[in-house]
């Protein structure tokens, strides 16, 4: 496990956590909440301490942006 706990976080909720702020629709935040009460106590507090930690924060700010870049580049590249 790294230091983020992110072994412990399902991809969709990771994506969802990505997309706060981007139109989450209800379901995914519902979905989300329930994923996190399903977990035990000291793996909810691993998410926690992760999701405010600033490096695990830039961490998913970056691969956000790298994943926007990709797909940028794939348009690009399908157009040409």
């Amino acid at each position: 496990m790294n230091r983020f706990g992110l072994d412990i976080v399902c991809s969709s909720c990771f994506e969802a956590y990505i997309n706060v702020g981007y139109g989450l629709s209800t379901s995914m935040i519902k979905d989300l909440i329930t994923w996190f009460y399903q977990l035990d106590k000291p793996s909810r507090k691993l998410v926690v301490d992760s999701f405010s930690d600033p490096d695990f924060i830039r961490a998913l700010e970056i691969k956000d942006k790298v994943e926007r870049e990709t797909q940028e580049q794939k348009r690009r590249d399908l157009l040409q």
